[in-house]
């Protein structure tokens, strides 16, 4: 039982190498005003939790080691309801004005290809004790499993869509998606238990639940083991709130990623329902203790014991789609805000509230305009975040990179929330 919470945790890290991000569909279609077209990339990778620390998140990336001090600091503030997340992304896009195009309206084109690694889950303070610390605490006592929940996907999308801007105006846009799904996972486990005898010499372990898994035989991340198709879309309404820069601001809602995915016949669901009761080591002395005791009394496949039944069929998951409130507004030539608070459902998410305030470095006149981006964040998968980036903006490209969790990655023992985010793109006339 101890093996199996530890393994179902250990998949948050480590399965994949991968929860908030403020990147919009309408950013593929920020095309300079000089320019007729760009293709730019971009790649975010983010982590955080309310529980589980930087340290934690290293270790499955670098194997580094968690400390007692890091384990300390997490066991101080687990609770009954924890949740955790990662999200990777990787984008390349290319967009393009139509020939009808001009100042004040802009009808752009957008294709883009992109793929999405996310894995988030939710957990007991038991289930976090025992995956940490084992069952040594839980002597006499029985550790309870309930509600514990872990999803795992990834994805890669080709993607088209548009945008109609114009000045003053309502701007509207919409895309439509191929997906070619490469890894899914949901693991469940409910009203489960493990018993550990006071002078820990014998357990009992009662687990029930499922784990779905798309196809088992894929070997490579970008393995196709299904197909389905997705939508974005947003309104951006302009709007003058602060009432002192002739309207250079705009209310937004967007909806991402409302779709599906329909799994292979390879895939396989395991039907949990069982238990394990083993009354320890019985040897004549201890010094008869060896080999031959152990292959003999301790079980080899435990996990085998709790799995009432499998079946390999097909079957359709549908994704995690995100809706967020953007507002944006210029105070002067200088300084720009940008606010966002947004939603995903059914991904053990919170609600998340984003601000970004934009300080430009250099004058109007400049060939490079350089950007300072301070960030500041609460909720999603984590409390408060606070970062940074920088940006430059040139006629022919433009480039930035930043973090929105600063703080977090500079003391990893004490804090959670890792995120480091990379853009750049090219401009042609």
């Amino acid at each position: 039982m101890k093996k199996l919470i530890s393994a179902i945790l250990f998949l948050v890290l480590c399965n994949l190498l991968i929860a908030q991000t403020d990147f919009s569909f309408e950013d593929y279609g920020k095309i300079g005003d000089s320019s007729r077209s760009h293709i730019g990339i971009w790649f975010e990778t983010n982590f955080n939790s309310n529980v589980l620390n930087n340290s934690v998140y290293y270790n499955s990336v670098f194997q580094t080691g968690v400390t007692r001090k890091s384990m300390s600091n997490m066991e101080s503030r687990v609770g009954n309801k924890n949740i955790a997340g990662t999200q990777e992304t990787e984008r390349l896009y290319y967009s393009w004005l139509s020939g009808s195009s001009n100042d004040s309206s802009k009808l752009i084109h957008t294709v883009n290809v992109s793929t999405r690694r996310s894995v988030n889950t939710r957990f007991g303070k038991d289930a976090f004790l025992l995956a940490g610390f084992g069952n040594k605490r839980f002597a006499g006592e029985q550790a309870r499993v309930d509600n514990l929940m872990l999803n795992l996907m990834q994805f890669t999308q080709i993607q088209y869509g548009f945008m109609n801007q114009k000045k003053g105006e309502i701007s509207y846009g919409a895309g439509l998606a191929f997906i070619m799904g490469n890894r899914y996972g949901q693991y469940f486990l409910n009203n489960s238990h493990l018993y550990t005898s006071e002078i820990g010499d014998s357990v009992f372990a009662y687990a029930n639940g499922y784990l779905l898994q798309s196809d088992t035989s894929a070997t490579d991340i970008y393995d196709i083991s299904g197909y389905g198709a997705s939508v974005d879309a947003f309104v951006s309404i302009p709007v003058d709130l602060i009432k002192n820069h002739d309207g250079q601001g705009s209310i937004k809602i967007e909806l991402n990623e409302l779709g599906f995915i329909s799994w292979n016949s390879r895939s396989v669901r395991y039907n949990i329902d069982g238990y394990v009761d083993w009354a320890g080591i019985k040897a004549p002395s201890i010094f008869d203790v060896g080999d031959s005791i152990y292959k003999e009394q301790v079980p080899s496949n435990v996990q085998d014991e709790f799995v009432s039944s499998s079946e390999r069929k097909s079957f359709t998951s549908a994704l995690s789609p995100r809706i967020a409130i953007y507002y944006t507004e210029k105070l002067n030539d200088n300084i720009e805000l940008r606010n966002m608070l947004d939603y995903r459902f059914n991904a053990n998410y919170l609600p998340y509230i984003g601000c970004t305030q934009i300080f430009r470095l250099t004058k109007t006149a400049k060939d490079y305009k350089w950007f300072l981006n301070v960030h500041e964040s609460l909720g999603g998968y984590g409390y408060l975040g606070l970062g940074m980036g920088i940006q430059v903006e040139h006629n022919k490209f433009g480039a930035v990179l930043g973090t929105r969790n600063l703080m977090a990655m500079a003391v990893p023992e004490i804090l959670s929330g890792f995120n480091v985010y990379l853009g750049f793109k090219w401009n042609f006339k």
